[in-house]
């Protein structure tokens, strides 16, 4: 699994350096009103994709199942109908999209509506797409995936500068249907995949028992993702949205390792569990090991945040200094929405994925009271960041406890939820108490005089972890081409 991670990471690293440089870019070229209307878009497209009912997400489930119990014919009967059913229902959402505009066309902006009709026809390229990508993952095909990764920066940097730069947002509706259709031919041509249309009534019926509360618990959790940019265009307009889309922007790139690791340690999960015959106690590892790991490496990245995007808004998008404080305070909640993704994928594998949806819902209740309080009293973008830091932290601490209580009961549960918040928390407020105290002279030489600190004050919590859980040599060994595993594995 390490192996792999360092792989899919090294790829993710080339890609998010390019994407760095796109994300100034794009942002200089659409400004603060067309990144708001494009974050928008971006989250009516998520909300599409449950058209298909938690299949995919079932299939995401069993594909790797029924593979490592070497029953092929089934794991293609299972992709060949949940590709079909996705396809058909995707229908839905084109059509209630179509049948809005119509009714709407005169009251909603031109970039809005244009935006609208792309989506009706789009989302069926983006389910084939994420389709591919979810066989990828369950086959454990990383190093397709990381080749997909690079070319799909490369390819949004190149449609940044030759179609965003003359034509703004359109040009970005046409160059993404475009490239994204370019990345399905090279995934087809990478590993050729061979799909039949299928309506297997059997088959569906199976994968829709385990989709329908998946997907349940999926949308409600996209639903938490999204409030918070929802209630800010009500409220603020799409410039705030614009404006929050810093802290969008640098959280997408302090959750990129921790997430790289989760795809990649999911299949191998369940495979796991598959071999163990659902002995939960063979498998706590995949839980309790990276979820510790998180609570040091999280905030060390935060840190390198803190420290160097001041700067680099200042001096690549001074139109959007104003997101500065919400990127700070958004970036606490990073870890308890690390935190509920590891301990939603153990619920999911061991059957306890219902017990997420309370979760998920108290949330979002949550989230929505508190970003209207912060909003009427005049906080702003940093007003929602912290309603919205609230609500992942209820979030993230209850859905692990509920991981710990399947495998520990109630008080050990307790016990390592503490440690793990106390263990963050510390560094966190550490690394903000030295940020606020560190405010003299020019950017530069703050920027370097944080990322000093910050390194120096990091030096014993990294120690720490490589101590109790030999994380940094393992990954060395790795990349030096050397044998990394010597007798502590993630099933211990």
């Amino acid at each position: 699994m390490l192996k792999d991670t360092v792989l899919f990471a090294a790829a993710n690293y080339v890609a998010q350096g390019i994407g760095i440089l796109n994300s100034f870019l794009l942002r200089n070229f659409m400004g603060p009103a067309g990144m708001g209307v494009w974050s928008v878009i971006q989250v009516i497209l998520g909300y599409c994709g449950y058209a298909s009912l938690g299949t995919t997400r079932a299939l995401a489930r069993d594909y790797p199942v029924l593979r490592g119990q070497k029953n092929f014919k089934q794991a293609d009967r299972i992709k060949n109908s949940t590709l079909t059913f996705s396809l058909v229902m995707s229908m839905v959402p084109a059509v209630l999209l179509l049948g809005f505009v119509a009714i709407q066309y005169r009251k909603l902006e031109k970039a809005f509506l244009a935006g609208l009709l792309f989506l009706s026809g789009f989302l069926f390229v983006q389910r084939f797409y994420d389709f591919l990508l979810t066989l990828l993952r369950s086959e454990k095909k990383f190093r397709i995936l990381s080749e997909q990764i690079i070319v799909n920066a490369a390819g949004g940097l190149l449609i940044t500068v030759l179609v965003v730069r003359p034509w703004g947002i359109y040009g970005l509706y046409a160059g993404t249907a475009l490239f994204t259709v370019c990345l399905i031919v090279f995934i087809n041509r990478r590993n050729p995949y061979r799909f039949r249309l299928s309506w297997d009534k059997q088959v569906l019926t199976h994968e829709l028992k385990l989709g329908l509360p998946l997907v349940l618990s999926t949308f409600l959790y996209t639903f938490l993702l999204g409030l918070d940019k929802l209630l800010l265009a009500k409220k603020m307009g799409f410039l705030g949205v614009g404006l929050y889309s810093i802290a969008m922007m640098v959280s997408n790139y302090v959750l990129s390792l921790p997430m790289i690791f989760s795809n990649v340690l999911y299949p191998n999960l369940l495979e796991s569990y598959g071999e163990k015959k659902g002995d939960v106690s063979q498998i706590t590892g995949y839980l309790k090991k990276p979820i510790f790991t998180l609570s040091i490496l999280v905030p060390f990245l935060c840190s390198l945040a803190f420290a160097f995007m001041p700067l680099l808004v200042e001096l690549f998008l001074k139109k959007f200094v104003g997101g500065i404080g919400s990127m700070k305070i958004y970036l606490v909640g990073s870890f308890f929405l690390l935190m509920g993704q590891f301990s939603n994928n153990f619920l999911v594998t061991i059957d306890k994925y219902l017990r997420i949806v309370p979760v998920l819902v108290a949330s979002i209740i949550i989230n929505y009271f508190a970003n209207q309080v912060f909003l009427d009293r005049g906080f702003g973008v940093e007003g929602v960041a912290l309603g919205t830091c609230l609500s992942f932290s209820v979030y993230g601490i209850s859905t692990y406890f509920l991981a710990l209580h399947a495998i520990h009961g109630t008080v050990t549960g307790i016990r390592l939820v503490i440690q793990s918040v106390l263990t963050y928390g510390t560094f966190l407020i550490l690394i903000f108490f030295l940020d606020h105290l560190i405010v003299m002279g020019s950017s530069v030489y703050l920027a370097l005089t944080k990322c000093f600190v910050f390194l120096l004050v990091s030096t014993p919590f990294l120690y720490y972890l490589e101590k109790r859980e030999h994380l940094i040599s393992t990954i060395w060994s790795i990349v030096v081409n050397r044998t990394p595993f010597g007798g502590r594995g993630y099933d211990s």
